[in-house]
């Protein structure tokens, strides 16, 4: 069993008790080729439970509770789910000025794929500092969703969001620097800011740090390292750092014999 040239790993695995060669090629190169990008889910609090109080307060115009309720739409806690209510909601908290309610506002529109919508939201969240709706407007701006293409102004507001520390804004951030989206490539800073948003969270970051390590590129190979990664993604569902787990730490047992430090 050995690492062969370039970037593919020959591993054994065990099918119906034969073992059987597998020959897995992971090349973050071809990934590259789409839009990577990674956008926020509606914040919405799922623990907030409907409630008469919350109902009267909503009506009276309050624009908390109206986000709130319209959380228990969305969810449906309390209540029958009802996107199109907990839509009605959000948009009278986001007119009051809500920024939580126009970003959240803005990521729904964003998954019904009504990206002029998604855009008029993100924008008006964005303009008043909220990282989740630069990092959307962002990548609106990237793919020309909504808004005419414009990868300079996308990889900016990565740059602003990313800065609080977002960690969907730091993967993308790295993205844009390993890819030249908007910007200069720069293997350096990619690896740099995919390693903070790994740090922070991030299960995209982390597999793809993960496979930076595993192939060699931008840091040196590293096999235990790759793992470790992996590992932490797929602890967060990430299908693709699950399927690769297994190959690599095969790899490294086949080389405990040589190197003890590097059984995970």
């Amino acid at each position: 069993m050995k690492q062969l040239t370039g970037l593919f790993l020959f591993a054994m695995t065990t099918v119906g008790g034969w073992a059987e060669g597998v020959a897995v090629s992971h090349d973050l190169s071809e990934t590259n080729k789409d839009l990577r990008t990674h956008t926020h889910e509606p914040v919405l609090c799922a623990d907030q439970k409907y409630s008469y109080e919350l109902l009267k307060k909503a009506e009276s115009g309050d624009s908390t509770a109206q986000r709130n309720l319209g959380s228990c739409y969305y969810f449906g806690l309390g209540v029958e789910k009802d996107a199109s209510k907990a839509i009605e909601l959000l948009e009278k908290a986001a007119a009051q000025g809500d920024i939580k309610a126009q970003s959240n506002l803005g990521s729904l529109y964003l998954k019904e794929q009504k990206y002029d919508k998604a855009y008029l939201w993100f924008k008006k969240a964005s303009d008043s500092g909220d990282a989740h709706a630069m990092n959307n407007l962002g990548s609106l701006y990237n793919a020309g969703l909504g808004v005419q293409k414009n990868e300079k102004e996308g990889f900016i507001l990565h740059q602003k969001a990313a800065k609080q520390n977002d960690s969907c804004a730091l993967y993308n951030l790295a993205v844009d620097y390993e890819t030249g989206r908007g910007t200069d490539k720069n293997m350096q800073m990619a690896v740099k800011v995919f390693s903070q948003a790994a740090s922070a969270g991030s299960p995209e970051a982390q597999y793809d740090l993960g496979i930076m390590y595993f192939d060699g590129k931008g840091v040196p190979q590293n096999n235990q390292k790759a793992f470790e990664l992996f590992n932490m993604a797929a602890a967060q569902n990430h299908q693709k750092a699950k399927d690769i787990l297994p190959v690599v730490k095969a790899l490294i047992k086949s080389h405990s014999f040589t190197n003890p430090q590097q059984s995970p």
